[in-house]
Order: structure tokens, then sequence, then C-alpha cells
């Protein structure tokens, strides 16, 4: 993960509408987590009490490094996996892709305004801030469901959720008085 975060105070000082003003940030980056692929029920118990955890066979012609797509409607290659022999775990190991990575910007501008007239010490302070500024969207952890009892399932490495965390551009303003 990174996170990067900084303010920087605009070099203006002529006079007091364009003095006083700072621009900050926060960055925010990380990979995706490690992810579990299955068949999604056991080839030995179909029922209540299949343990439906059991790995897949890597298919013939693929490898660890070429199963990972990327895409919403395709994050891994579903085609990239066959049934596993009944009563064994799969030769596919574990956390062999990983989801989608988190990425955020927050961007915040203030103005700092000394009154004199009332006090030294009377400031007022104008607040402009702009959560996922750049209204970058984070998905969910795709299906990692790869066979149903019936056949291949469809859904398989599919993205239909968004991030939980994710929240669309936000935009907010505060006047602050300081005495």
């Amino acid at each position: 993960a990174l996170r990067i975060n900084g303010v920087y105070t605009l070099p203006f000082k002529r006079n007091q509408l364009v003095s006083g003003w700072q621009l900050s940030g926060i960055l925010s980056r990380s990979t995706g987590l490690p992810l579990l692929l299955t068949t999604g029920f056991d080839r030995e118990l179909v029922g209540p009490s299949s343990t439906a955890n059991e790995r897949p066979n890597l298919a013939p012609g693929f490898t660890a490094q070429s199963i990972q797509v990327g895409a919403v409607n395709e994050w891994y290659n579903p085609a990239a996996f066959v049934l596993q022999p009944a009563g064994t775990m799969g030769n596919l190991g574990r956390d062999v892709i990983r989801g989608p990575g988190v990425f955020n910007a927050d961007l915040s501008l203030l103005k700092d305004t000394r009154i004199t007239k009332i006090s030294e010490q009377f400031v007022v302070q104008f607040r402009a801030e702009f959560f996922n500024f750049l209204n970058h969207e984070n998905f969910g952890t795709p299906n990692l469901t790869l066979f149903t009892t019936a056949g291949p399932n469809a859904a398989a490495g599919q993205i239909t959720t968004s991030n939980a965390g994710t929240i669309p551009r936000q935009i907010q303003f505060a006047l602050k008085i300081n005495f």
C-alpha cells in the first residue's frame, strides 16, 4: 500500500484576496488481495455437507501467470481451469490471482483570512474539500466459483459489485471562524 499526503501553502502575498491559500491532498493506492479460486462444490459429497472449497486443475497450455485478464467482465479466464478428478484437491495453487486494487485521491483547498478590524486573533477560514475527486471506481471481488453441479459457472470471473469503501465524488464547503 502507498499513501502520500502533503500540504502546500500557495506563495501569493499581494493582498488579502490572494494570500492565505493552502492546497492539500491525500493519494492512496494498494494492490488487490490474493484470491482463492474454487470448484464451488465437493466432488465426493454433493449436498448440505459439501465443503465447496476444492481447487480445480489448471487446464493444459495455461500457466498461473497467464490466467489473469484484468477486465471487469472477465477478471480471470475461466477457460483456464478444468474440474479435478473426484476425491482430489486439484493442482491449482493457492492465491494465484489478485483481486482489483484500490485507488483514491482527495483534495482540499482552504483560505485563511485574518480580520484585524475585529481582533488580531479573528480568522475566517473557507474550505473546499473534494473526496475521490477523480471519481475513480474501485471494483469488488470477482466471482470465484468456477463450476456448479450442472457444469461451468457462467458468472465465473465477472465483477458485479463495487468495493464497499468506494464513494462517488463528494464535494463539501465549510466556513469556520476562529477567535
